[in-house]
């Protein structure tokens, strides 16, 4: 058993172009680029059992101005919705 303080989360995508593709990993084994990896800190702790499932949805969309807006979606072991609105880089 034990608490989530929060969620660590990186992302790979194919960028494809005429004559080649490339991957951007930012995994904590791709090494360094420029990107890194992400924690949220969750401002209200929970519970999870050993071998307990936590499920839920992760969104990342861009804004007009440049931005992103983020949200998270927890539907197990409790309902959680967290947006995170016009998050810029820099």
């Amino acid at each position: 058993d034990g608490t989530v303080h929060g969620f660590a989360f990186w992302f790979d995508v194919t960028l494809h172009g005429n004559n080649r593709s490339m991957v951007l990993d930012t995994s904590p084994s791709a090494g360094y680029n420029s990107w890194s990896q992400v924690i949220w800190y969750l401002k209200n702790p929970f519970e999870v059992k050993t071998d307990g499932r936590v499920s839920g949805e992760f969104g990342m969309g861009r804004t007009h101005a440049g931005g992103y807006n983020i949200r998270w979606k927890l539907d197990s072991p409790r309902k959680i919705d967290i947006w995170a609105t016009d998050q810029t880089a820099g």
